[in-house]
């Protein structure tokens, strides 16, 4: 009862403030009265129906939702009175299906998705609210919604635990070499099986193209051979095209940055997602004959972006999925004790070079487990401090490979004090590698005391998936000595154009060797640094990189780049720390400057 009562406090306290909203307080004010209706009798808020009218969240947590659309406070709001909705009644017993009913029509009602949609996504995640919630005594609408909306910032996590980071002895870099060699990055495959031609590209779900969805009628968008621009995965003959293709260059190793697994998110299952990883894995590594470094992408985990700490006994456990890892890299690779404690490893394939890979979904908003422990889960930032002081040691120069890039997405603790293990072993981390985001970008990082020194740079190796894009991958020129990035080439072709012709093959071209189409002496940070304040001074190289972001798409083409979408630009590049905006506003003001 005493939680129930502090849940009350915290419910009606949010109702106060529905004025605030700066959206028509009369949609809040209804659901308040809704809910106060409940609290006052113990009625079901069965006139929830008429409350969440005019509360409309359409496609909120698709990936191509401009969530600017959204007004901040109203969000926060209604997310916040509704999380806590539901945990009174959680805590007064109700049953746990007619709670999950009332949280499958609520993401109905406000159109964060379709039916079949909420239900799955419900129905998969419901016994890790119920455990975290029985489990967390700081359980509340607040926390919830502060993580799922982080890119609102609507409560601002406030979370201290800190990493134990040795102070920097002297050291120094080392000299730059002629001698180079190649890496090829190929990431966020999506590999879906079940990708059907001449299906319904405007399917009005997550993910259409579906060989159980409706077949296009005339006037309707057919899903072409190749794939399409909108809210599909990757056929598994555009997965062979792309291997085939990668595989007429010259590399000594591959980087493979994560998400396997199709957005089918709300019917996702351990067979189905071992299956799919399976059969990615082994094309890779039939047609790839030099060494495969592998990362786990969020897309991985069922249910989809759940990496729990939960032991092997529990049904939250990871362990199918660690052991599925290990059993296909951990000989390759080595490290299986931290393979099987968290999904990342290390390991040397030369002398005096290091490759880091990261299980970094744990810090994914979306993961729900940071909700009961966000204090470095798996101990694995706590672990990379100690790779990195003895690749110190050992005079060893760093890649680090991760699935999510350290900025947005990424929980603010776990970003922090990522960006503190970087700026602390800055001089040996020569790159980052990242995928997820399925565009081309890279991530300056820069130094905490002084935002005008540049210290790291992280790069995207945009996708193999079509979202919003044309299917691409990249081949990064890297020094034998100092293995810094001297160069990197896109490749891809375009999709409209292969789905003219699918019995031919597709026109792939390279799209850029970066170096030359900026104009640059290197790509160490300071001048990659000096590239976006270029950029923030001349918007036609804004446009250029909004061109390489989407990989020439005709959906890019037909979209642009307004001011917004530049601004954008501009902040991701700049921004590794999202507690961390000065730089961002920083660069926004030589932008706005040049207008």
């Amino acid at each position: 009862m005493i939680k129930i009562s502090v849940l009350v406090c915290l419910l009606l306290c949010s109702c106060c403030f529905v004025n605030s909203s700066g959206q028509d307080p009369g949609s809040l004010l209804s659901l308040k009265s809704s809910i106060e209706q409940y609290l006052n009798n113990g009625t079901q808020p069965l006139n929830l129906t008429a409350a969440l009218q005019g509360i409309e969240f359409p496609h909120l947590f698709r990936r191509d939702t401009d969530v600017s659309l959204f007004n901040k406070d109203f969000t926060c709001l209604t997310c916040d009175v509704l999380v806590n909705l539901l945990l009174v009644q959680f805590w007064a017993g109700i049953d746990k299906q007619t709670l999950a009913n009332e949280v499958i029509f609520i993401c109905t009602a406000t159109k964060i998705e379709d039916q079949a949609v909420c239900s799955g996504l419900v129905q998969e995640n419901l016994d890790i609210f119920e455990y975290i919630a029985k489990n967390d005594k700081k359980f509340n609408g607040h926390r919830v919604c502060g993580l799922l909306l982080q890119k609102f910032d609507c409560y601002p996590d406030k979370s201290d635990w800190k990493i134990s980071i040795p102070p920097r002895g002297h050291t120094k870099k080392k000299a730059v070499s002629t001698d180079t060699f190649n890496i090829l990055h190929i990431t966020d495959i999506h590999l879906d099986p079940r990708y059907t031609e001449g299906k319904k590209v405007d399917c009005g779900e997550p993910l259409c193209c579906q060989d159980d969805q409706k077949t296009a009628d005339v006037g309707d968008r057919p899903c072409g051979y190749w794939s399409e621009y909108l809210h599909v995965d990757t056929p598994v003959h555009l997965l062979e095209e792309v291997i085939a293709q990668s595989g007429v260059h010259d590399f000594d190793y591959v980087y493979m940055t994560g998400d396997l697994v199709s957005h089918r998110v709300w019917e996702t299952s351990i067979e189905g997602n071992t299956e799919t990883i399976t059969r990615t894995y082994d094309l890779l590594l039939q047609n790839y004959h030099v060494p495969i470094f592998p990362v786990l992408g969020n897309h991985e985990a069922h249910p989809v972006n759940q990496y729990s700490e939960i032991g092997e006994e529990s049904s939250f456990s990871m362990q199918w999925l660690f052991s599925l890892f290990a059993k296909k890299w951990s000989k390759r690779v080595s490290g299986e004790d931290t393979i099987m404690k968290g999904g990342f490893y290390t390991v040397s394939p030369r002398k005096g070079f290091r490759i880091v890979s990261l299980n970094n979904n744990v810090c994914y908003s979306s993961n729900w487990w940071l909700l009961l422990n966000d204090n470095d889960p798996y101990d694995q930032l706590k672990w990379l401090v100690e790779v990195l002081l003895k690749a110190e040691e050992n005079d060893e120069v760093v890649h680090l490979l991760g699935h999510v890039p350290p900025g947005a997405d990424c929980h603010k603790p776990w970003s922090r004090e990522f960006n503190r293990i970087i700026e602390r072993f800055s001089h040996i981390v020569a790159a980052q590698f990242y995928g997820h985001t399925h565009m081309d970008e890279f991530y300056i990082h820069y130094n905490s005391s002084n935002e005008l020194e540049a210290i790291g740079v992280g790069f995207n190796g945009a996708s193999v998936n079509t979202d919003l894009s044309n299917p691409s991958y990249k081949i990064y020129t890297v020094d034998s000595i100092a293995y810094n990035v001297v160069d990197m080439f896109q490749y891809t072709f375009n999709l409209t154009l292969a789905n003219e012709d699918p019995v031919a093959d597709p026109q792939w071209y390279t799209q850029y060797s970066f170096k030359s189409a900026y104009g640059l002496s290197s790509m160490q940070p300071m001048d990659m640094d000096a590239l976006v304040i270029r950029m923030a001074r001349n918007h036609s190289l804004l446009d250029q990189q909004f061109r390489y972001t989407y990989r020439d798409s005709d959906w890019a083409y037909q979209r642009g780049c307004d001011h917004t979408c530049r601004k954008k630009l501009l902040c991701t590049m700049v921004t590794t720390d999202a507690s961390r905006t000065t730089k961002c506003k920083s660069i926004l003001g030589i932008y706005d400057d040049n207008v």
